[in-house]
C-alpha cells in the first residue's frame, strides 16, 4: 500500500474501556461457527489462469479494499482480552457494516479484500486470539450469503516493534533475517488456515502484503514455507502470491515457481501527485499503460495463472476532482477487464487509519473525508467516523466504478 499512515496501536488502546461504557458486546463466536454449517461447499479454486466455483462458473473478482484498520492487541498494555476484543469487534462493525457489503454488492462487486493485522493476532509467541479470528471468520460468512467473497491479506507481521506493512522495523526485514520470527509468522498462517480452513467465503489467502525480499531467493524460500504449512490444514482455498515491491521488483517478481496448483498471483498499481509521476505530465496515453500491463502479463512466472490487482487507484480530489486520475481509474478497469484480470480498488474508505487527508485536500477512496478530522477526538467519537454515513461518496468514482464491475 502507497503512502499510507500508520497509526500507533499504543495510541488507541488507552481508551478501550470509553467503548466498553458505550455498550459494545462481543459476539457469539460458536453461533458463527453454525452459521459456516449453512454456507459449507462452494469454494473457489483455480482451474489454469482462470477462477472457478464448485459449479464450473469462471469467477471474475471484483470489488474493493477496505484499507488497514488499526486494532488493539493485549501486547498494549494492561487490559483484558476481553477489553481488547471488545474494542476491534466495535472498530471492525464501524468500518464495514451490513449496509457496507449490501452496498457493494449492489454495485455489482463480489469481493473485499481487508487486511489481517498479526499484530492483534498474535497474544505472544505462538498463542493467537481467536476472537480476532472471529471477526473474520463472520464477516465472510455475512458477506458470503450477500454474494461477497472475503480475502484477508497480511498486513503488519507479528512483530511487536513492527508498525509498517512490509516487515520492517529501522531498516530490517525481520522476515527474512530474524529465524524465530519468520517461524512464528509462518506459524501464525498455519493458524488461520485451520481456523478458516471450511468458510467457502474467504476467496483465498493474500499471504504477505507487499513484500520486501532481499534476494529472489529469500522471497522464494519465504513463500514456499507459508504454502507447506497452509496446506498442512487447508486444501480448499486460494493462496495469493504478491509480487516483490520496491526494491529491485522487476528482477525478484514472485520468486519464483511453485509446487501448488491453486495459486493466484497479485501487484499493485499506483498513481499519484494527480498522475504526474513528478514530471508535471498529465496523464494521456492509454496505449503506453496498456503496453506496460501486457508486457507484466507475459512475464515467465505470470503464465497459466489468474492474476489479481489487488490494490490500484489514482489519487483524487472530491472537491474538484482530477479528471486525469479519473480517466485513468476508468482506462486502467478498462484493461483489466479486456484481459481477464481480477482487481479491488483501493480503498472503500478513503481513511487509511482512522483518518487520512492530505493538505491540498486530495484522497483516495469511493467514501472520504472532506475536511481534516479532529485528531484531538475520543477514540468513541474516531470510532464513529469511521461509519459510511459519515463520510462523503465521491459520485464519479462510484459511476467509473460500477460499469467496471458488470461483465
Amino acid at each position: 500500500m502507497v503512502n499510507a499512515k500508520h497509526l500507533t496501536y499504543g495510541g488507541l488502546i488507552f481508551a478501550i474501556t470509553v467503548i466498553i461504557l458505550g455498550g459494545y458486546a462481543i459476539y457469539n463466536s460458536s453461533q458463527n461457527n453454525l452459521d459456516n454449517q449453512t454456507i459449507s461447499g462452494n469454494f473457489l479454486h483455480v482451474e489454469g489462469d482462470k477462477v472457478i466455483d464448485s459449479s464450473g462458473n469462471i469467477i471474475y473478482l471484483r470489488g474493493f479494499n477496505l484499507g488497514p484498520l488499526p486494532f488493539a492487541s493485549i501486547k498494549n498494555g494492561n487490559y483484558t482480552q476481553d477489553q481488547v476484543n471488545q474494542y476491534n469487534k466495535a472498530a471492525l462493525d464501524a468500518f464495514v457494516a451490513e449496509d457496507d457489503i449490501k452496498n457493494i454488492k449492489s454495485m455489482g462487486g463480489n469481493v473485499i479484500r481487508i487486511h489481517l493485522d498479526f499484530f492483534a493476532l498474535e497474544n505472544s509467541p505462538y498463542n493467537y486470539n481467536d476472537e480476532y479470528l472471529e471477526l473474520y471468520n463472520k464477516l465472510a460468512v455475512e458477506s458470503y450469503k450477500k454474494g461477497v467473497y472475503i480475502i484477508p491479506a497480511s498486513g503488519a507481521a507479528q512483530n511487536s516493534k513492527q508498525q509498517d506493512n512490509i516487515a520492517r522495523y529501522n531498516g530490517e526485514t525481520y522476515l527474512y533475517k530474524d529465524a524465530e520470527f519468520r517461524k512464528r509468522f509462518i506459524d501464525a498462517w498455519g493458524h488461520i488456515a485451520k481456523y478458516l480452513a471450511d468458510n467457502p467465503g474467504i476467496a483465498g489467502y493474500d499471504i504477505l502484503n507487499e513484500p520486501e525480499a532481499p534476494t529472489k531467493e529469500d522471497l522464494h524460500s519465504v513463500y514456499s514455507e507459508l504454502i507447506s504449512e497452509i496446506r498442512k490444514y487447508d486444501k480448499n482455498h486460494i493462496i495469493i502470491l504478491e509480487r516483490q515491491h520496491f526494491s529491485n521488483s522487476d528482477q525478484f517478481l514472485f520468486g519464483g515457481f511453485y509446487n501448488d496448483t491453486n495459486i493466484m498471483l497479485s501487484t499493485h498499481y499506483y498513481e499519484d501527485e494527480a498522475l504526474t509521476g513528478g514530471t508535471g505530465e498529465k496523464y494521456t496515453n492509454k496505449e503506453q499503460l496498456e503496453q506496460g500491463i501486457t508486457d507484466f502479463l507475459s512475464l515467465e512466472e505470470a503464465q497459466g495463472k489468474p492474476f489479481f490487482l489487488g490494490e490500484f487507484s489514482a489519487e483524487t480530489k472530491i472537491n474538484g476532482s482530477t479528471p486525469e486520475a479519473l480517466r485513468w481509474t476508468t482506462d486502467f478497469i478498462g484493461i483489466m477487464k479486456q484481459k481477464g484480470v481480477h482487481f479491488a480498488y483501493f480503498p472503500y474508505k478513503g481513511i487509511y487509519a482512522y483518518w487520512d487527508y492530505h493538505d491540498n485536500g486530495a484522497s483516495r477512496g469511493l467514501y472520504q473525508y472532506t475536511s481534516a478530522p479532529n485528531q484531538s477526538e475520543s477514540i468513541e467519537q474516531k470510532i464513529n467516523n469511521l461509519h459510511t454515513e459519515n463520510l462523503k461518496e465521491f459520485f464519479e468514482i462510484r459511476n467509473i466504478l460500477e460499469n467496471g464491475f458488470k461483465d
